[in-house]
């Protein structure tokens, strides 16, 4: 079985992909980690079943709606 260059480039193609997502969902799973002291139990407990059930979605659910309802209180006071 010969390796050409479309496969390989689609090997490496498929490879950034699913590192960037994991990435992605890693970043989202700290994030909510972070913040966590701002939510309840299950509030918590709900944006990591969100992030982890729903691969793709769920991290961009958390970084366009939940993330800016659980900011931290500001320095400036």
């Amino acid at each position: 079985m010969a390796i050409d260059g479309f496969s390989i480039l689609g090997i490496l193609l498929w490879t950034i992909g699913i590192g960037g997502l994991a990435v992605f969902w890693v970043a989202a799973l700290v994030s909510i980690s972070r913040r966590s002291s701002q939510m309840s139990g299950l509030e918590a407990v709900g944006w990591y079943a969100i992030v982890i059930f729903a691969q793709f979605f769920g991290p961009l659910i958390w970084f366009f709606f939940g993330r800016d309802r659980y900011a931290p209180p500001s320095a400036a006071g």
